[in-house]
């Protein structure tokens, strides 16, 4: 009987007693499917800035909620007989692909972090950042964090989805794309001998922990962790922009 299944395109033809454990066995069937057919790291090539529609392994990154692409992908992948309406059935209900390709998708953020925290190029820097982006940049934490969100959106991530990664593996880029920025803005004052204020790096950068929170505050509470630098009180935020000359200057608070 389930020989006679994959036999046949319908589902239809097979006898009413048997319905629930075919149907049963065909969603195992697809789990198993959709666990070899999602890869177990996120590298992504520089085609899918195309987004090309051919079947193509590589091309997945860049079509994951293309379910149509999705279906014909997954049957081939995974040469499947079985009918391409009731692959759609699972891929649009099924709870365990979803789970899966979410996952997989949160696997793409965190190699795309990686990839640029390593010094990894084609990545599309943002508006603002003169066109280019090296490690001596100022704004460095800034930029990074946006490329990220501006890159993998391009080739078709849902931005929601890129917030939640870069808050789940903040721990692996923040602190450090933090320092790097303060290092960037300051190293000439230091190299000059010039006088910066005691715990001036300190104080710079809880500040710039707070500001992180002020501008992806919906991000961090929803998805990341929150820090003692991003609750100070309002006391201690005037007192730092006193102390780092920020007072009187107009912030605008687009990280």
């Amino acid at each position: 009987m389930l020989n006679e299944y994959f036999d046949k395109s319908k589902e239809k033809e097979l006898k009413t007693e048997h319905y629930a454990s075919m149907f049963d066995y065909i969603e195992k069937k697809l789990e198993r499917a959709t666990l070899n057919f999602f890869p177990l790291e996120g590298k992504w090539y520089y085609s899918c800035y195309k987004r090309p529609d051919d079947l193509n392994k590589k091309n997945l990154p860049c079509h994951l909620y293309d379910n149509e692409w999705l279906v014909k992908m997954l049957k081939k992948d995974q040469n499947l007989k079985i009918d391409d309406e009731r692959i759609l059935d699972f891929i649009e209900n099924s709870e365990f692909f979803k789970e899966a390709k979410k996952e997989y998708t949160q696997r793409i953020i965190k190699w795309q972090i990686e990839w640029m925290k390593q010094g990894g190029d084609n990545w599309l820097v943002p508006e603002g950042y003169g066109g280019d982006f090296t490690p001596i940049m100022k704004d460095y934490d800034k930029c990074f964090r946006e490329g990220v969100l501006k890159t993998l959106t391009y080739i078709g991530i849902n931005e929601e989805e890129v917030e939640e990664g870069l808050e789940r593996n903040a721990n692996i880029w923040r602190d450090i794309m933090m320092e790097t920025a303060y290092f960037n803005e300051f190293e000439g004052l230091l190299a000059d001998n010039v006088f910066l204020k005691p715990n001036h790096q300190e104080r710079w950068l809880k500040y710039r922990n707070y500001e992180y929170y002020m501008n992806h505050k919906q991000s961090v509470d929803k998805y990341g962790s929150i820090n003692d630098d991003m609750l100070i009180s309002e006391e201690e935020v005037n007192e730092l922009e006193l102390f780092l000359g920020l007072k009187d200057k107009v912030k605008e608070l687009k990280f």
